[in-house]
Parts: structure tokens; sequence; C-alpha cells
């Protein structure tokens, strides 16, 4: 495990994190001393189990998926849509992405690399929308 000081100011601000900040005191926590281990799962898996544990009718669901993953979103998003069900695929869909362009060197390949997630959704998923998430 990588220890790194964490500069609370830094990291007060609206966001996701396993760190409590009211209990912290200055300068003094590493992230061994307060990691949490959390289970893991596909968003494939994810999102059949949660069908799987509700009673909806196919026709009147909208899913809204809200991917903010600080560039895996490419990963994410491309293990899914070749993992997804047919089920998942045939529900109405919006997909709110923050792409992380500001990660990658090569503009182009990011681009064709989103170009490519985008139209995979577009056409795999009934009524899928693609949204800028900022």
């Amino acid at each position: 495990v990588r220890k790194r000081l964490l500069n609370r100011e830094l990291y007060d601000a609206q966001g996701s994190t396993l760190i409590d900040f009211a209990n912290l005191q200055d300068g003094d926590i590493t992230s061994e001393k307060r990691a949490v281990i959390v289970p893991a799962m596909s968003l494939d898996n994810a999102v059949h189990d949660i069908l799987a544990q509700s009673d909806f009718i196919e026709e009147r669901i909208h899913l809204i998926y809200k991917i903010d993953i600080e560039g895996s979103e490419f990963s994410v998003l491309d293990h899914f849509i070749k993992n997804a069900s047919p089920l998942i695929k045939s529900i109405k869909s919006s997909f709110y992405i923050e792409w992380h362009e500001r990660l990658f060197d090569d503009f182009m390949a990011y681009s064709k690399k989103r170009e490519i997630i985008e139209n995979k959704l577009s056409t795999q998923f009934v009524e899928a929308n693609i949204l800028d998430w900022h």
C-alpha cells in the first residue's frame, strides 16, 4: 500500500470519498490508517442484481447511470457494453458520463475511444440517451 498524506483542505470539496474528514486531525492520516475494503462488482452484475431484486414493469422503467470514475469510464463502459444482458440493453437508459479528457495525452485517441463507446451505447441499448456530466 502506498502511503500518502492527505491535504485536508484539498479534499474538502464536494465529491465521493471513503475518508471521514470530520474526525481527522490535520496531517496525521495515511491511507493505511483509515483503509476500508469494499466489495467490488462489475456494472452489469450490479444492475442485474438490482433488477432481479425488484418488481418492475419493463416498459415503465428508466435506468439512469451517472458515470464519474476519473478516467476509468472507457474500460468500465466497454466491459458493461460487452457483458450487459439483453434485458438490461432493452430498458430505456440515460448515461450521464463525465469524460476525463484531461487525463489523456493524445486528444485524437481519446476522441476516437469516446466516439466508439458512445456509438456502441447508442446502437446496442434501446432508447439510450448519452449526456455529458460536468
